[in-house]
């Protein structure tokens, strides 16, 4: 999974008109986890969701589904759609770094699960970033006069930790800084 992440990052440096080995040198010991989760069946009748609407703290997140399905992702005209699990494909999922990164250019993705399938539910999230310790500055292709810098530089450790404290404070939508 490391290593897809790792030639994934060459894609997303070629979508921001840097060198494809732009990422090289800030993901040579990145930040990574895999993370198991189970999504008991739901009442179909429910108003519930597995997991309520949030962002992903990462860079970006690679997901493994099952078939039962349940993923929903927040579409542009502000509904929430199905991902329909594809078999032998991973879903890619903008995380909040790597917005802070492209200085709003890529959006993370807002995203949560409702499984009234009737079927228990797994999944299997990836969430990368670049080394903790590295100091991630908005990319000088995403930055212009017309287009100032939104964000400071800020490490990835840090970066997760202040999402992490935000979210333990009660804010667990979505946060931008």
């Amino acid at each position: 999974m490391t290593r897809l992440s790792q030639r994934l990052v060459r894609c997303f440096a070629l979508a921001l008109d840097l060198p494809e080995d732009f990422y090289d040198g800030m993901i040579k010991e990145p930040k990574a986890n895999l993370r198991i989760l189970h999504y008991p069946p739901q009442d179909p009748d429910a108003d519930q969701v597995g997991i309520s609407a949030h962002t992903d703290f990462d860079a970006f997140t690679l997901l493994k589904q099952d078939d039962v399905g349940g993923l929903q992702v927040l579409n542009k005209h502000g509904e929430f759609v199905s991902a329909t699990p594809i078999e032998g494909t991973y879903v890619v999922n903008i995380g909040d770094l790597l917005q802070r990164h492209s200085n709003n250019y890529f959006s993370s993705t807002l995203h949560r699960v409702v499984n009234k399938s009737g079927r228990e539910r797994y999944s299997a999230p990836y969430f990368f970033s670049f080394d903790p310790h590295e100091l991630i500055p908005i990319a000088p292709t995403c930055v212009s006069e017309e287009n100032p810098a939104q964000y400071e530089p800020i490490t990835t450790s840090q970066y997760i930790a202040k999402r992490a404290d935000a979210s333990r404070s009660g804010n667990t939508y979505v946060s931008r800084s």
